[in-house]
């Protein structure tokens, strides 16, 4: 392992460095899905549009899962650990997602669906707030389906 040698160095490998980076990052955003979720839950908030018509902060209260396909919140948690668990076990046998950039990206999987589901426990719904076009998402959402394509292109990648 490479280490660190510049003079006020903590004496950590590039590796290690990285690591943490790639936490920071995972954490900032986790903190921003959450801080938006506690805003738009406010009595005061208002819905307002940025931008063209089809882009806007807009409340809404989804009940179900994905395009709000209603599954019972006891359903709900565990067929998240199951899939969490099954996309680690995928992770470990696939060396194409063993890199950073794999890592980061079930860091982003990882922490839309817990932020997702500390929604679900806490509230009874997730806190949607963000609307593209005619869908209505949340930060999380968009971390989890980030997670999945770069997750999709370095398997792609793999297989050339």
């Amino acid at each position: 392992m490479q280490k660190n040698t510049h003079p006020r160095g903590l004496g950590l490998s590039r590796h290690t460095l990285q690591s943490v980076g790639i936490g920071a990052v995972l954490i900032i955003l986790a903190a921003l899905d959450r801080f938006f979720k506690m805003l738009i839950e406010q009595p005061a908030f208002q819905n307002m549009r940025i931008g063209p018509r089809f882009f806007a902060f807009e409340r809404f209260r989804n009940l179900g899962i994905a395009f709000n396909i209603p599954i019972p919140l006891a359903l709900v948690v565990p067929i998240s650990l199951i899939l969490l668990t099954a996309l680690y076990f995928w992770i470990q046998r696939t060396p194409a997602l063993q890199t950073r950039l794999g890592v980061f990206a079930a860091g982003l999987i990882t922490i839309g669906a817990i932020s997702n589901a500390v929604d679900r426990v806490v509230y009874g719904y997730t806190i949607d707030f963000f609307r593209i076009l005619d869908a209505i998402v949340n930060l999380a959402d968009i971390f989890v389906v980030a997670g999945i394509l770069i997750l999709l292109s370095l398997t792609k990648r793999e297989q050339r």
